[in-house]
C-alpha cells in the first residue's frame, strides 16, 4: 500500500491542473526541483532566514513505511512497551509523532524500513491481542526528505520556506526538531 500509487493530471477548463505523484516521481521532485526552489525567491526582509536556506541540506531516504496506532492506551508507558519491543527485535524506528490525548486513549505513529515492516507488525499483533481496541495501519513505500542546517533554531521563516516548496506532494507526516525538519 502506498500513497503514491499511481500519477495523474486531471485538469477541467478553466482550473489548475493538479498532480498526484507517484513515489518516483515526489523522489526526484525532491532531488531536483526541492533545493532549487527553497533556494530561490530571496526575501530581503529576512536575510537571516535567506543566508540558512541557502547552507540547507538536504537529504532523501527510500523504502519507508509508515505504521499508525490509534485508540492506544494514553501515557508513555504504553509507547516505550511498544518501542521497546521493535527494538528487541533489532528494528530501528525513525520518525515518532505522539498525539495529545484528550482521554485515555491517543495515538500513534513512526517510520521504520520497508524491509523491516513485518517484524513490526508481529508486534503490533501480539500487542492487538492484549489491547482488543488497538487499530493498527500500515502503509509502505514511502520516501523521507530532511532538511537541515545547524542555524534553523531561532530563525523565523525557514520552515515556511521548506513548507512552501513541498506544497505540490502530498505529505503523510512531519517531524521536526531545532536543526531539520522531515517529511514522509
Amino acid at each position: 500500500m502506498t500513497i503514491y500509487n499511481k500519477t495523474k493530471l486531471a485538469c477541467e477548463e478553466g482550473s489548475t491542473p493538479q498532480l498526484t505523484y507517484h513515489q518516483k516521481n515526489v523522489i526526484i521532485l525532491a532531488k531536483q526541483y526541492l533545493p532549487h526552489n527553497i533556494k530561490s525567491k530571496i526575501n530581503p526582509h529576512n536575510l537571516e532566514a535567506e543566508r540558512i536556506i541557502m547552507e540547507l541540506k538536504i537529504n532523501i531516504k527510500e523504502g519507508i513505511t509508515l505504521i499508525s496506532l490509534s485508540d492506544c492506551p494514553g501515557g508513555a508507558n504504553f509507547l516505550a512497551e511498544v518501542l521497546a519491543q521493535i527494538a528487541a527485535g533489532g528494528t530501528d524506528v525513525d520518525m515518532i509523532a505522539l498525539t495529545p490525548s484528550t482521554s485515555e486513549k491517543t495515538a500513534m505513529s513512526f517510520t521504520v524500513s520497508d524491509e523491516d515492516f513485518a517484524k513490526v507488525l508481529a508486534v503490533t499483533a501480539a500487542l492487538q491481542k492484549e489491547n482488543k481496541a488497538l487499530k493498527v495501519s500500515v502503509s509502505g513505500g514511502y520516501a523521507k526528505i530532511t532538511a537541515g542546517s545547524g542555524k534553523m533554531d531561532g530563525c523565523p521563516g525557514v520552515a515556511a520556506r521548506i513548507f512552501a516548496a513541498l506544497s505540490a506532494v502530498e505529505i503523510a507526516m512531519v517531524t521536526t526538531a531545532l536543526t531539520e525538519i522531515s517529511f514522509l
